[in-house]
């Protein structure tokens, strides 16, 4: 795992050195929010990435989605420019699969304008990105529990009859660090679910003539420092940008209203954004939510996006009892079998019915009976080797 993470370090170090001798950059609409969630935070998500916004804000944060979530958004940009954007996450047994698809279209054709700002013509414009990234949780070691994720990006653009192609790749760690509550006045919840650490470089990839894909690096934090109060920090440094600091804050009530608010610093211009959300659960499985997020641009005007989501999210209980048997699996790869037969008793104990922790306890079973097995025939064969090399002595002997 050690190894494993500081590669993936090394990677973002070189990412952002790269960055650094860079100028300019294309498919610059991949830097449109892609979720009213995200936005409403200032897109401040490298450490909480914990739904679809994931694969925009964390792909590594796609590991902690053990449920199949679907979210749509609507962006209404500037100029009659509009952007459309699907993001779906698909549980694995070892991991979690994130597809994500984005268009940006003009509602009418484009102008071309000379060097004297006349116009000349116009042409029909369009940009579409299509992403498929990944993340696996790794072995808890201490109080830190480790999670990479990677993905691929593909970026067509078009202008009337051309067309242009560019693929990246982006790179992500989350680690999840449990901490003791931390007392503040009459209230204990400070760190109380412990605190959320991110990393990732993204848009590393080919380039278009002169121009380069939107590469950027961000490290975040995120922690529960209140109840039901989620505050999001980002430090962000993109291609053909400043760095800059991005600050948001998620209120929850009763786990159905949302409120949220976040602020960019020193991020080309400082702005906030606004957000609010509702969630509903339709039956023991079923979730809805509806999100909107506010996002002023200075003189250029407003955007709004709009996300409408669903999740199959199982229940608390079969949440739970997953939970131990993916942890136990997690164990199992890695040749730990008594931490992967304890999680999956655990299981067990909640739901009695997990069919994949019966089949898996069977096969631990049986290994356990095979190793047993050859640690009696090893015995065997030991008091054998030493009872022929007794007798052999003793015949010499004699």
């Amino acid at each position: 795992m050690k190894k494993t993470l500081s590669l993936i370090i090394l990677i973002l170090i070189c990412f952002s050195i790269n960055i650094a001798q860079k100028k300019s950059s294309a498919a610059d609409f991949l830097k449109i929010g892609q979720g009213a969630r995200l936005v409403g935070l200032s897109e401040a998500y490298t450490g909480l990435s914990d739904d679809a916004n994931a694969l925009r804000g964390n792909i590594a944060g796609l590991a902690n989605i053990r449920f199949v979530d679907i979210q749509l958004t609507h962006c209404d940009w500037f100029d009659a420019i509009n952007s459309e954007v699907l993001n779906v996450t698909i549980p694995l047994p070892l991991l979690t699969l994130g597809v994500s698809g984005q268009v940006l279209y003009y509602a009418g054709d484009v102008a071309i304008y000379d060097d004297w700002g006349v116009a000349v013509g116009a042409v029909k414009a369009q940009d579409m990105a299509y992403k498929l990234a990944a993340g696996m949780p790794l072995p808890k070691k201490g109080n830190i529990k480790w999670n990479i994720g990677t993905g691929i990006s593909v970026v067509n653009r078009t202008v009337d009859d051309v067309h242009a192609t560019m693929v990246a790749t982006e790179f992500g760690v989350l680690a999840h660090i449990d901490t003791r509550p931390v007392a503040v006045g009459k209230y204990d919840y400070l760190f109380k679910d412990g605190i959320q650490i991110g990393l990732i470089g993204n848009n590393l990839g080919t380039s278009l003539d002169e121009y380069n894909m939107p590469m950027g690096v961000k490290f975040g934090i995120s922690s529960l420092i209140h109840k039901g109060l989620i505050i999001s920090i980002d430090l962000n440094k993109a291609l053909s940008s400043r760095f800059g600091v991005l600050l948001g804050l998620e209120y929850n009530y009763k786990n159905t209203i949302f409120l949220r608010g976040g602020y960019r610093f020193m991020n080309v211009t400082d702005s906030f954004t606004l957000g609010a959300g509702f969630r509903q659960q339709m039956n023991s499985t079923i979730k809805l939510n509806l999100d909107y997020a506010l996002d002023p641009h200075g003189p250029f005007g407003w955007t709004h996006h709009i996300t409408l989501g669903i999740s199959t999210k199982p229940s608390k209980k079969k949440l739970n009892a997953n939970l131990y048997y993916y942890e136990g699996l997690n164990a199992y790869v890695n040749n730990d079998f008594l931490t992967a037969e304890k999680m999956w008793k655990k299981c067990l104990k909640i739901d009695k019915n997990h069919e994949e922790a019966k089949k898996r306890l069977k096969e631990l079973w049986v290994i356990d009976d095979i190793q047993r097995q050859r640690e009696r025939l090893d015995a065997y064969e030991n008091e054998l080797q030493k009872y022929l090399t007794t007798d052999s002595e003793n015949s010499e002997n004699k």
